[in-house]
This record gives C-alpha cells, sequence and structure tokens, in this order.
C-alpha cells in the first residue's frame, strides 16, 4: 500500500509534486506488486483529483472509516491502480 506523501502547498498540483509521486508508483509496479491502493477524505476535492490525474481508479466510499483528531467522522474514498494499467499508462 502507497503511504502518504506530506507536500508543502506551493508544490500542490505542480511538476515537482507529480515528480514525487510518479516514482513510487512506478516502484509498486516494478516490485511485481499487482496493486496499489490508497484512500482519502472525502471532503478533500483537490487530493481526490490529484489522485484521479495519476490515473488511479475511485472504487468507492468507506462511511464513517475514522475519526479525524478534530472529532469529525470522515468517509474515506478508495483509490486504486493496477500494475498493468500503471504500465500502460506510462508507455
Amino acid at each position: 500500500r502507497c503511504r502518504t506523501i506530506i507536500a508543502a502547498k506551493t508544490t500542490w498540483s505542480t511538476q515537482p509534486r507529480d515528480q514525487t509521486s510518479a516514482p513510487i508508483c512506478r516502484h509498486h509496479a516494478d516490485v511485481a506488486s499487482s496493486r496499489a491502493s490508497g484512500s482519502r477524505d472525502e471532503i478533500n476535492a483537490r487530493s481526490q483529483a490529484a489522485v484521479l490525474k495519476l490515473g488511479c481508479t475511485k472504487e468507492g466510499v468507506l462511511r464513517a472509516d475514522r475519526i479525524t483528531w478534530t472529532g469529525r467522522v470522515r468517509n474515506s474514498v478508495i483509490f486504486s491502480i493496477l500494475a498493468d494499467e500503471w504500465k500502460a499508462l506510462r508507455a
């Protein structure tokens, strides 16, 4: 499973950010991992758009998945990409 990448707000939606995320996905595909997945907060549309831009597929929503540090009940949107899909995008 991909871990969270924390980036400064000045790098959001920029080429350096894309250059950081792509190698992580490439690594998953190269080490014979068949699937990489992750989740995003349902209210964070910007983050969801970034994941879709990488070529991931939205698989669904886990309702009331966790409680945030503020006490808000969070719904998590699940995304994934298969190794073959990643390789096809990068070909």
